[in-house]
Formats: structure tokens, sequence, C-alpha cells
């Protein structure tokens, strides 16, 4: 398993008063358009340098690199360390390790299909966002940005000690590579060497990077308080809002066009299926679109949730509507359960005209995988 996913854990969020408890038509990504939500800062940023391309550092370390790799799936190769071994290979990325190293010691290439270009913010967008992935203590150390390039060099505080981490983002047309090395710090001279080395040998196939569907590289998500969990892309950017008893936590895609969100309101009260329906209108118009207006007979049946449908049962007093905002120019779909009688859950997914069919996929991934723990207990 990647160590992203061995080692998440969501930030710590301080939020007062709570209760424990196909392709888009144009190339351009169009400007985001969502209500202004709260941001996490991420725990890996910092104000980057304007920089021609980064380039590799120069080292005067031997160098020694293993055997050529061709991803499974061919969306890059690469040559890694010598003595480095294959220690996870997904869909859309392959992780290597020393045969006697921790699993902070990695070199890792994670291949996206962004859907389409990145301008430079949004590309910087996709690198916080990827980075909010680990729970760990961040020493910046420096950031720059080029044309289509973002690199990051920090030191981490793990529970295996201090690690030099470097991660470069670059980006071909829709395609983009994220490749990262990580090391004690104690081997930082011999990381030094091996960025120099590994960075410019890493090529991306774009052709069969871009025939993947839009983000394709998921992790596990937690909704406030852990009343549920989804899978979601990584590289969306991590935010929290709160309205009064009701906190939502969302992932935003890179270019702004399209946002998966969860609210969990404790409301204190017992909620009728009626109670239910209003309290999470009430909430989207809150948190999302104050002008949200029911799409009629879109939130029924297969065209809709497709075969992730919630068992009824299961559903309890919950429901789900179809909504769109035309001052703000985007739908949204709405699963909503109630939790122990009194607590509201809710599922969004919101897309801007324009990107609503080249993210569906994202939406049919999050429901299918959508787990409420509650229901297990008595």
């Amino acid at each position: 398993m990647k160590t992203w996913q061995r080692v998440f854990a969501l930030l710590a969020l301080a939020v007062a008063g709570a209760a424990c408890g196909g392709a888009p038509a144009s190339p351009t990504p169009t400007a985001a358009r969502f209500p202004t939500a709260t941001l996490v800062p991420p725990t890996a940023t910092v104000a980057p340098t304007r920089t021609p391309q980064p380039s590799p550092m120069p080292s005067s370390t031997p160098v020694a690199l293993g055997e050529p790799y061709t991803h499974p799936a061919g969306l890059f190769t690469t040559r890694p360390p010598l003595g480095w071994e294959v220690a996870d290979e997904e869909d859309a990325w392959t992780s290597f390790t020393p045969s006697e190293g921790g699993e902070w010691t990695f070199f890792t290439i994670t291949a996206l299909n962004t859907a389409v270009p990145l301008p430079e913010e949004s590309l910087q967008r996709l690198v916080a966002g990827y980075l909010q992935t680990y729970a760990v203590e961040v020493e910046p150390v420096e950031t720059k940005t080029g044309e289509h390039t973002v690199y990051v060099h920090q030191h981490w505080k793990t529970d295996e000690g201090v690690m030099d981490y470097r991660l470069l983002a670059r980006q071909d047309g829709a395609a983009a590579l994220l490749i990262e090395l990580s090391v004690p710090i104690e081997e930082a001279s011999q990381a030094r060497a091996w960025w120099g080395a590994l960075v410019p040998q890493v090529s991306g196939n774009r052709s069969l990077i871009e025939d993947k569907p839009p983000y394709n590289a998921l992790r596990a998500f937690s909704c406030y308080d852990d009343f549920c969990s989804l899978d979601a892309p990584v590289g969306w950017y991590r935010t929290v809002t709160k309205h009064d008893m009701a906190v939502a936590y969302r992932l935003e895609s890179p270019d702004g066009r399209a946002f998966i969100e969860t609210v969990v309101d404790e409301t204190g009260a017992d909620l009728s299926s009626q109670a239910a329906r209003k309290a999470a209108w009430r909430l989207v118009r809150q948190f999302d679109a104050d002008d949200a207006q029911e799409l009629p007979g879109r939130a029924a049946g297969s065209q809709f949730f497709g075969e992730a449908e919630a068992d009824e049962e299961a559903n309890g007093d919950g429901g789900d509507f179809a909504w769109a905002s035309q001052r703000l120019g985007m739908e949204g779909k709405t699963h909503y359960d109630v939790c122990q009688g009194q607590t509201l859950v809710l599922l969004n997914f919101v897309a801007t005209d324009d990107a609503r069919t080249a993210y569906e996929n994202i939406w049919d991934t999050a429901l299918g995988s959508y787990e409420i723990p509650w229901w297990e207990q008595p």
C-alpha cells in the first residue's frame, strides 16, 4: 500500500462551539464560482518564488540507478535508485523502497489526468491538495514554480525521524506527473544526488494518461467526527466551513470547477422524513448556493445514482435530490441520511455547467464508496 494511504489522517480542525460526536467544451478552466470556504492551510506549502523550470541540483556524490521500469498501464517509465524495489503498484502510481528502508523512505511516481491543462495557480493548488494527504509536521525548505512545474523541498518530522522530502509536479497537456523522493535527513546528500539523476529520466505517456478518467488516483476521506467515509480524488484541496452546528468538509478540484462535500449537522432534535428533507435543503442553500432550485425527476433512478443508490432500509429517513443555481451556473446532487434520529449527514457533488460531464466519474466513485458506520451500531 502506498505510504500516504497508510498514514493518512485528517488535519485537526478547530471548530469553535462544534459538538463532538466526456471532456469539457473549453480547453481552459473557468474561474471558480463557488461560495468562499475557509481554507485549511496546506501541511506542506510556502509562498513560491518565480524561477525558470526547476532543475535537478548537481552533486559530486556517485549515483547508481536500477533497471528501467515501465508502469503496467504504460503511464510512465523510470529507473529507481539501485537496490530499490517496487513496494506498491496501482492504476495511477508506483512506489519504490529500499529493501531495509522504513515506510517513510520512498520514491513514488503518480500519473494524473487533470481533465484540462491547469494554469499555474491551479497546478500549485493540485500540489497543495496532494500534500494535505500527509499528516506530518513540516519544515519548509524551498518551493519554486516554473512553466508547467511546481517544485517543493521540505523536512518532515515523522515517527521514523526527520525526513528529507522533495516533490516535482510537471504537466504536459492534461497529463500531470508527481515525482516524490523521501529519505532520512542523514542521507540528504545522497538524496540530492539521486534527485538530480532520477528526475530527468522520468517520462510520462501523455496520451495514455489522458485516456484515464479525470483524477484517476483516489484516497480515503472522512467527514466531520467520522460520521461517514468515502473515496475521493488525490490532489483535490480540502477546506472546512461551519454554520451553527453544521460542519462541511469540502474537496475542491484544482481548476475550481467542481467539488465533493460532506456536511454533518448535529441538530439535537428528532428529524422526521419531512423535517430531514427540509433541513437538507437549508444546508445546501447555506453552504453551496442560496438560490438553489430543485431539478424535478433528476434525483430518482439509475440516471442519477446508478447502482450505488442507497438501500431504502439503511437510508431510513434519508433521500436525495438534484438542484441548480442559475446565478452561479452550476448544478448539484445531494444525498442525505439521518443518523441516530438527530444527526443529518449530506454528501454533495457540485460542478459548473462545463464540468458536470467531465467529473461525473468522481461522483459515481464517491457515492459507490460512501459508508456511514453509525448504521452498524445498535
